[in-house]
């Protein structure tokens, strides 16, 4: 009787862990679906936001398309405003190379 239910036991214990390993087979093929899953998830959204970081700029342009007239014109007046600097110190180096050049006698029979 007890080799019996030594027997019984074993049987039971063998099925116990033949459901065990399965179900952590099972659980493992879970957690790496739900991983897989999750790393489509994140590749979406990481497509998402690059997408939304190309377009913002013409969000904020198309936000401000009443505007356009006068952002177009503040641009070139920055533009303009930037360049004159330059421009000035350019042509004011040639008005002085134009003295440069001339000798004091040209100067003299020129006056």
């Amino acid at each position: 009787m007890q080799q019996y239910e030594k027997t019984i036991n074993t049987q039971d214990d063998l099925i116990n862990l033949v459901k065990a390993a399965a179900e952590d087979e099972e659980q493992l093929l879970e957690r790496v679906r739900l991983l897989s899953e999750n790393e489509i998830i994140d590749m979406n959204q990481r497509s998402l936001i690059s997408t939304r970081r190309e377009s913002i700029f013409v969000r904020l342009l198309k936000m401000n398309s009443p505007e356009w007239i006068f952002i177009l014109i503040g641009c070139l007046t920055c533009l303009l405003g930037g360049l004159h600097g330059p421009l000035f110190s350019i042509l004011f180096a040639k008005i002085i190379n134009e003295f440069n050049d001339c000798k004091y006698t040209d100067i003299h029979r020129r006056v």
